[in-house]
């Protein structure tokens, strides 16, 4: 029997898998300007008390707390219960809006939770940690001015490496994701002399016909969770489990409906051929012809 080969629905996979590349350079991004923003902050991190009030700078973060505005001002040798809502946790430097059990929500400017300066205002709180916690307090509460650093700074050669973080990121998705355009752009069907042959990886997938214990076109209702591959719109390569169709589901398509089921064994195939009628005629015709 000659060989015939059946091309997949038309669809635009390349689009989905650029938007995955995107969405991925996008987290990327993100997470070399949360970085960048704190190895800045960490580095620069220092306390001032003027005669106006408490200033706290903070990379490109400049905070004024004014002294008619600060209600109290509280040392702790220790808080407990320690939970961060929102910003950053690293050995040396605690930023962000975090709550503690002797304080509720704070927002903190400091190296550690240890030896805090708690200043309360009607707006809220505020965690410091100078040098020397207590000299500071009683500064502040007598009206004293002066700079006070953080006690402990954060290195910023450590915070820097962590740039090579979201490097390692979209270099690792690239590898995973760009084999995946080759396949999208070189996906077939093809009914050889012995089996169907599924092309697009580097070498195509066989399902000999003495395999194949049933062939028919499903449009099966859901969608399919993706166990291992890629699940865009327009491209379904890999393993899926889909109660429709049964858990131990491998997909190599770009519609889901209809979609030409392939039982072999234990498993099932998903194909998505663009005349899935005449795709499953001929592939009935050869298996009949090799005796199944």
């Amino acid at each position: 029997m000659s060989r015939m080969r059946f091309e997949p629905v038309k669809s635009n996979p390349k689009a989905a898998l650029w938007s995955m590349m995107g969405l991925v350079i996008l987290l990327a991004l993100v997470l070399v300007g949360v970085i960048v923003y704190s190895a800045w902050g960490g580095a620069t991190l220092s306390y001032a008390l003027t005669e106006s009030g408490v200033e706290i700078v903070y990379g490109p973060s400049h905070v004024h707390i004014p002294r008619e505005e600060i209600t109290g001002v509280q040392v702790y040798e220790r808080l407990s219960g320690g939970r961060r809502l929102f910003g950053t946790a690293l050995p040396r430097l605690r930023q962000g809006l975090w709550s503690f059990n002797e304080t509720g929500r704070i927002t903190l400017y400091a190296s550690t939770t240890d030896g805090m300066v708690v200043i309360e205002t009607a707006g809220g709180r505020w965690g410091i940690t100078p040098e020397v916690p207590r000299a500071f307090a009683e500064a502040l509460e007598t009206g004293a001015t002066g700079q006070y650093p953080p006690r402990g700074r954060e290195n910023p050669a450590g915070m820097v490496a962590m740039l090579l973080v979201p490097l390692f990121i979209v270099g690792l998705s690239f590898a995973l994701i760009f084999p995946y355009f080759r396949i999208a752009g070189r996906l077939r069907y093809e009914l050889a002399r012995d089996g169907l042959l599924i092309h697009g990886g580097s070498r195509p997938i066989k399902i000999p016909y003495r395999e194949i214990t049933g062939v028919e076109v499903k449009e099966p209702q859901g969608r399919p969770w993706k166990v291992f591959g890629v699940g865009l719109p327009g491209f379904y390569w890999g393993d899926f489990s889909w109660r429709a169709l049964g858990p131990k589901l491998q997909l190599y398509a770009t519609s889901l409906r209809p979609l030409v089921v392939i039982s072999r064994g234990r498993r099932t195939v998903g194909i998505s051929p663009r005349d899935p009628e005449a795709f499953v005629a001929e592939l009935k015709r050869r298996l009949e012809s090799a005796g199944r």
